[in-house]
């Protein structure tokens, strides 16, 4: 919300860091007003913004460093290379022409993707030399290029405990293409219940093999995961979302509903080593599915 304001200027800027702190500080002690809260904090600027808070009760996050790295997608991709099936990609670290990246991709059409972003960004369409070169330079000359082709690209969420894992269903990203930008405008739950024997048993052996990686580095929580399917139904891993999503809200409306529950009480008990619950469980991952389409 405060991020819409019209007088942002410079995110950087003092002034703007106290003026953003301020507002911050004055939603938490109305929320606060209500009951004891407690205060869930993923981005680690803001949590050295609020360490002097000391009147709220703020839970930051164990391991800052491991989700910068998994916000990476070069440590991603490395990580699971060997692990799940990952698009043919090429890490490029030097300046190319037009014609050496047709060469390598073997395509005049292409996808040009820096090492982070969220929601497209960082993620362009290239089919010729104008929008190579101007995507390539605005990487720094650092991304990965793939030859582009047609595809549903697909997330599912996931929450990782000590004792109890949460594998939500899948939903298919509803992707914009615009000013060569694949934007993410939203996502569609209905869609994925069509998705066939081949597809499901693929996310859900995926999605097992990458948890159990996830927790070799300690990782906790909440994380989404991107997918993508060909035209044949296999189905590729792209990229962490080791946070809440834009489809988050979607979730928790039926979470509310059904399980009285939420993805911001589910993350908390996995990062706290508290079991969500037999009767979470049960709720989550076999009503889920029946229900939904109903409750949208």
């Amino acid at each position: 919300i405060y991020y819409t304001k019209e007088n942002i200027i410079d995110k950087t800027d003092e002034s703007f860091l106290n003026d953003y702190k301020k507002y911050i500080v004055d939603t938490m002690e109305k929320l606060t007003s209500y009951g004891n809260s407690t205060f869930l904090v993923f981005n680690k600027k803001i949590k050295k913004l609020l360490e002097d808070e000391t009147r709220f009760n703020i839970l930051g996050e164990k391991d800052y460093p491991l989700i910068d790295k998994l916000n990476d997608k070069k440590y991603a991709r490395e990580l699971l290379k060997d692990k799940v099936p990952i698009l043919n990609m090429n890490w490029i670290n030097e300046k190319l022409d037009f014609d050496t990246a047709k060469m390598i991709v073997n395509s005049k059409k292409m996808v040009i993707q820096g090492k982070v972003g969220a929601g497209g960004n960082n993620t362009f369409y290239v089919d010729n030399k104008y929008k190579f070169d101007k995507y390539a330079l605005l990487c720094n000359n650092e991304y990965y290029l793939s030859k582009y082709i047609e595809h549903i690209p697909i997330n599912i969420t996931i929450i990782i405990g000590k004792n109890n894992d949460v594998i939500l269903p899948p939903s298919v990203q509803l992707i914009k293409l615009e000013d060569d930008r694949f934007q993410y405008v939203g996502g569609d739950f209905i869609y994925s219940q069509k998705f066939n024997y081949k597809i499901n048993e693929q996310i859900k052996k995926y999605s097992n093999i990458i948890i159990e990686e996830l927790k070799k580095k300690n990782y906790k929580g909440i994380v989404g995961i991107d997918y993508i399917i060909d035209n044949k139904d296999n189905v590729y891993f792209m990229e962490f979302n080791p946070r809440f999503q834009s489809s988050s809200f979607i979730i928790n409306k039926y979470l509310s509903k059904y399980c009285l529950t939420s993805l911001a009480e589910l993350h908390y008990l996995a990062i706290t080593d508290n079991c969500v619950g037999n009767t979470y469980l049960y709720k989550i991952n076999y009503i889920f599915l029946y229900n939904f389409k109903r409750f949208i």
